[in-house]
């Protein structure tokens, strides 16, 4: 699979919004990352990877997540089979990076799904966490269901489930851009449900808003913990 690289940064700019992330190239010298070949060397890359359905916002929480308007949110190449990555060097020398990956539209349908993960499948077994959006007005799982149960399985323990969109949950507020109670009691509900059908543990599922920018610091803080296990 391509992978093009839309920016790359120090961490530096990264733990300046979560200073928690200062630990992690440390903490990632216990494990080895994956060989990465760049156009002039080769580096060592420890990846995070979003998927989901094409509209469902991982390209708008990866922007959401570092401050930039680095990821295409347009649907427009939705069915592209190309990846874009942000990357953070973890060092000076820039031999070690965090990357972002974007991957394309996954679940989107039992003729897709075969053709996509085929594209997944090294940078699957390759990748440190993965952090798989759905939306908080969503109501069918099916085909998320089965990609996970036919492909993601092995990699439970690498898995986040991120419900974005956490503003759009009944009954939607007109009034406040933070989430009412009853909001928030019906996001429980569904990460519980959520829960039992996937068969994971409810703290590997989350919610959270992109576009409101809510919750942000919840899910870098469930991806930094995914990566230092």
């Amino acid at each position: 699979m391509q992978i093009t690289i839309t920016r790359e940064y120090h961490l530096d700019k990264l733990s300046a919004r979560f200073p928690f992330l200062e630990h992690l190239p440390e903490e990632l010298r216990r494990h080895s990352g994956r060989i990465f070949n760049r156009d002039d060397r080769k580096t060592e890359d420890y990846q995070v990877l979003f998927m989901g359905k094409s509209g469902y916002g991982k390209s708008s929480t990866i922007n959401a997540l570092i401050g930039q308007n680095a990821m295409i949110t347009s649907d427009v190449e939705a069915c592209t089979k190309a990846a874009y990555t942000v990357e953070y060097a973890l060092n000076e020398q820039k031999t070690r990076y965090l990357s972002f990956c974007d991957l394309p539209g996954a679940a989107e349908s039992a003729n897709t799904e075969e053709e996509y993960i085929s594209l997944y499948e090294n940078v699957l077994y390759h990748c440190f966490c993965i952090v798989y959006v759905l939306r908080a007005d969503q109501r069918d799982y099916a085909n998320d269901l089965a990609l996970f149960q036919s492909k993601l399985s092995p990699y439970r323990s690498r898995l986040i489930i991120a419900i974005n969109c956490a503003d759009k949950a009944a009954p939607i507020s007109r009034h406040s851009a933070s989430l009412t109670a009853a909001q928030i009691a019906n996001l429980e509900h569904q990460r519980k449900y959520i829960s039992q059908i996937f068969h994971l543990p409810q703290d590997q599922i989350m919610f959270y808003s992109a576009k409101e920018r809510l919750y942000l610091e919840v899910l870098m803080r469930k991806i930094y913990g995914c990566m230092i296990q």
